[in-house]
C-alpha cells in the first residue's frame, strides 16, 4: 500500500512539473565552462525553458542581445543569470552597459556569484531591474522556485 502511495505521489509532482509555465528563453553568461556545463545540465533537468542560452563572455551576451533587440521577431530572455566576476566585461560592466543603451529593461537580471558580499548586494540595488542576487552553483530547485514565483506574480 505504501508503495502505491509513493508511485502515485510521484506522478503528481511530474504531473504538476508537466504543466509548469515555460519560459521561451533565458540567458545565462559565466566565463567559467564548467559551471555553464553544471548549469546547462540543471537547466535541463529543472525543465524551465524552451530555450536556454549560454555565453562565456558579458560582451558576446550584449551584442546577441543587441542583435535580437533590433529583430521585432526575435525573442528576448526573460531573465539573465549574470556572473559578477569576469574578465575583460564584468557583470557591473554589462549592466552598465545594458543601461547606457537605454535597452528595455523588462528583462530581469539576477546576479551570480561565488561569494554574497555586501557591497555588491547594495551596488546591485542600484538597479532596477537586477532583481535577485544568487549564490552559484545554482540548483534544480532554486530555478523551479523562479518559476513558481513568477506564477504567483501573474496570478496564474
Amino acid at each position: 500500500m505504501l508503495l502505491l502511495w509513493g508511485k502515485l505521489f510521484n506522478l503528481l509532482i511530474i504531473h504538476n512539473i508537466n504543466k509548469m509555465t515555460k519560459f521561451k528563453k533565458l540567458f545565462f553568461i559565466d566565463d567559467d565552462h564548467a559551471t555553464n556545463v553544471y548549469h546547462k545540465i540543471i537547466v535541463k533537468r529543472a525543465d524551465i525553458c524552451e530555450e536556454a542560452v549560454f555565453f562565456d563572455s558579458a560582451e558576446k551576451a550584449l551584442e546577441k542581445y543587441v542583435e535580437l533587440k533590433e529583430d521585432p521577431t526575435a525573442i528576448l530572455p526573460e531573465y539573465i543569470f549574470l556572473d559578477i566576476n569576469m574578465p575583460i566585461m564584468d557583470g557591473w560592466q554589462f549592466i552598465e552597459e545594458f543601461e547606457r543603451l537605454k535597452i528595455n529593461t523588462q528583462q530581469v537580471i539576477i546576479m551570480l556569484t561565488t561569494s554574497l558580499s555586501s557591497s555588491d548586494k547594495q551596488k546591485a540595488a542600484n538597479f532596477e531591474f537586477v532583481q535577485g542576487f544568487w549564490n552559484k552553483p545554482m540548483n534544480v530547485e532554486t530555478l523551479r522556485n523562479l518559476i513558481s514565483s513568477q506564477e504567483s506574480a501573474e496570478g496564474i
